[in-house]
Formats: C-alpha cells, sequence, structure tokens
C-alpha cells in the first residue's frame, strides 16, 4: 500500500509544482520559491506521519512532531530575533522542522531501502485512487468552509475586523488540538474494527455519543476558564473580540464531530460521502455569510461556518444511520445545549470572579458526567503504582 501510493503521491506533486509555479506567473506570490517549498514540505509530513500511524508507530509520530516544532522554534529565534530577518524566515523555519522530521521519520522507518518495482500493482493503485479521489476533491471544496469566510470578511468589513476574528480563534485551537488528538485515536480504531469486519451500528454509537459527551463538556469549561483569563492575555485593543469566542469554540467543535463522522465513512471505503457532504455544507456556510454579514457582522463568519458544519453532521449522522444503524441519543445533546447557552451568558455579561465560579461548577458536573471514565483512569493509574512496586 505504501508504495503504490507513492506513485500516486508523486503524481500529484508533480501537478502541485507546475500549477503552483504557473499561478506565480500571475498573481504576486511574495518570497517565491519558498510558499511553493513549504507546501512540499506539508505534504511529505502528512506522507512520513500517516506511514509512521499505518504501522502502529504512534510514539515515533508524536516524537517526530516534537522534533519539528523544537526545531522550527530554534530557527524562527535565529533568524527573526537573532538575525533580525524578514517574514521569509517564518517560511524557512517551518521547512527546516519538517524536514528534520521526515528525515527524522525515514530513519525510522526505512521505506527508501525497502523499495522495489515488483511491489508496484496495477489493481491496488486503481483502488487506492478510486479511494483518494473523493478526499482530494473534498480538500478543494473544504477552503468554501474552513477560510472562505475570513477572505469575505476582509472583503466587506476590513482587514482589521479579520483580526478580531483570528484573535478569537486563537482559544478555539486549544480545542481543536485536543479534539485532534481523540478524533487521530479514532481513525486507526474505526479503520482497524473495520478491517477486520469488527465494526457495527452499536459501537459506531457508543462511540460517537461519546465523543459528543466530552466534546461538549470540554466546551463549557473551556468558555467559563477562557472568561477569566481573556484580559491577561489579549490586548487591550482587542478586548471587544471576546463576543466572539463562543461560537468560535462551537464552530471548532462541530467540526471535530464532523471529522469524527468523516472518518467512519473513511473506514467503509466511503469517502464519497464525505465530499458530498462538505459540499452541502460549504454551500450552506457560503450562502449564510452573505445573507448575514451585514446585519451581524465580523459574527456572521463564525455562525455560518457553525451553520455549514450542523449540516454536514446532520447528513453524515443521518446516511450512516441507513448504512450502519448509527443512532445519536438526542436528549443529552439538549441538556449540553442549555450548558453552552449558560455558560455563553455569564461569559458574555459577567467579569473574571463569576466566569471562575461558573468554571468550578462546569467541571465538578463534568467530573460526576464521567465518573465512569475517571474511575477507570484512577484504576489504571493504581494498577500501573502496583506493578511498578512488584517490579
Amino acid at each position: 500500500v505504501v508504495y503504490n501510493t507513492n506513485l500516486i503521491y508523486l503524481i500529484s506533486l508533480i501537478i502541485y509544482c507546475i500549477a503552483f509555479t504557473a499561478f506565480s506567473y500571475t498573481a504576486a506570490i511574495e518570497y517565491f520559491p519558498l510558499p511553493l517549498f513549504y507546501g512540499i514540505g506539508i505534504s511529505l509530513q502528512g506522507y512520513y506521519g500517516s506511514v509512521a500511524r499505518g504501522f502502529g508507530r504512534d510514539t515515533l509520530y508524536a516524537a517526530s512532531g516534537i522534533v519539528c516544532t523544537m526545531v522550527t522554534v530554534a530557527v524562527n529565534i535565529v533568524l527573526i530575533v537573532g538575525l533580525r530577518q524578514a517574514y521569509w524566515s517564518l517560511y524557512v523555519a517551518a521547512f527546516a522542522g519538517m524536514v528534520v522530521q521526515i528525515i527524522f521519520l525515514e530513519m525510522s522507518l526505512k521505506t527508501i531501502p525497502h523499495f522495489h518495482m515488483k511491489l508496484f500493482d496495477k489493481h491496488l493503485i486503481k483502488q487506492l485512487y478510486r479511494f483518494s479521489l473523493p478526499m482530494c476533491l473534498n480538500s478543494a471544496v473544504f477552503w468554501f468552509l474552513n477560510s472562505f469566510n475570513r477572505v469575505a470578511v476582509s472583503h466587506w468589513l476590513g482587514e482589521s475586523q479579520n483580526g478580531y476574528l483570528a484573535v478569537s480563534n486563537k482559544f478555539a485551537v486549544i480545542l481543536s488540538l485536543v479534539g485532534s488528538c481523540f478524533s487521530l485515536a479514532w481513525q486507526e480504531l474505526a479503520y482497524q474494527k473495520e478491517g477486520a469486519h469488527q465494526g457495527s451500528g452499536k459501537f459506531y454509537s457508543k462511540a460517537c455519543n461519546l465523543y459528543i459527551k466530552y466534546l461538549f463538556l470540554g466546551i463549557t469549561c473551556l468558555i467559563p476558564g477562557i472568561g477569566v483569563v481573556f484580559q491577561f492575555l489579549i490586548n487591550p485593543s482587542y478586548h471587544s473580540a471576546k463576543y466572539l469566542v463562543p461560537l468560535g469554540i462551537l464552530s471548532t467543535g462541530l467540526s471535530l464531530f464532523a471529522a469524527f463522522l468523516g472518518y467512519i465513512f473513511g473506514a467503509l471505503k466511503q469517502n464519497i460521502s464525505v465530499f458530498i457532504t462538505t459540499v452541502s455544507g460549504s454551500i450552506v456556510n457560503v450562502i449564510t455569510i452573505y445573507l448575514l454579514i451585514s446585519h451581524l457582522g465580523v459574527q456572521a463568519a463564525n455562525v455560518a461556518v457553525c451553520c455549514g458544519y450542523s449540516t454536514i453532521c446532520i447528513i453524515r449522522v443521518f446516511s450512516l444511520n441507513r448504512k450502519v444503524g448509527l443512532k445519536i441519543d438526542v436528549k443529552p445533546i439538549l441538556l449540553y445545549s442549555v450548558l453552552f447557552f449558560a455558560v455563553s451568558a455569564v461569559f458574555y455579561t459577567q467579569g473574571m470572579a463569576l466566569n471562575g465560579i461558573t468554571l468550578v461548577v462546569v467541571l465538578i458536573l463534568s467530573l460526576f458526567l464521567c465518573k465512569d471514565i475517571v474511575t477507570a483512569g484512577f484504576n489504571h493509574i493504581k494498577s500501573i503504582r502496583k506493578n511498578m512496586r512488584v517490579a
């Protein structure tokens, strides 16, 4: 699978380089060809990371990411702080980090030494192409869902308003990082279960309902937590971005759940459904921001993204219900929605003290609702300590 993927990947990389270079002649791309190399680095980084995960080398995958980050930070410090270089140094630092990560992974995985022409299989290449093409198209359409709104805000409201949106999205990154870890683990589990013919509607239903619970509880803890630290972390000139935070975090949560559902389609080898639903959500997003931006201002961007991802989630849930019998428990979602609106109201109207009290209350409630997994975690820690004492 790895080496047959190489052929598709190589062709795609050649097309990317030609297209990017041709585009550079029609549009002014600053510091070209550094953005081209940056894109190549991202694709190779994703490729090697996927190979590592495919072989079950998750620790290696995580370690390589740490190495990449350390190199990137070090080069940035040298170029920007030490040598006072311009914006181009960000490209160089990121590319340097990715190259070191790629070398680190290749030295461990040794994919190149094991390469042989006999490993190519035309039938498998066709299967891989049919599997990956919808996801390639999905990536292109995804721009209209994930990035179009920033362009729309800049066009209609100005770059300053886009700055407020960027500030509010910084806090959503916290949820995205944690949620992505769970999503990556879920992707591996879903593919393993389906590959072993152990996947079932009951299994997927339980996983999705648990993910919804942890996701919403994380959101309701994060919002009052931000309310406590917001004024200390954000420059006073951007304090008006505070009202964008709750919906920005909610949109990130919806995007994580949409990805969680998307991995089930991937395990079922039905990526065309992922593409169709992404198109539907993107259309809803674009239409919504066109209709609301003159009335809601920059907040329309968050509302539009929430509507877009909600559309994707709803369609995917109904589709998976037909395909594998997926069932989502609606009653807890109503409770989580009430909690979200309650903590958001406190966040909007109250200061640091009441947000801190709200955070404590929500944390206690979350521990109660997650008592099973908390108990299991404590028991696991006890067993590790016991085994260490025996050893």
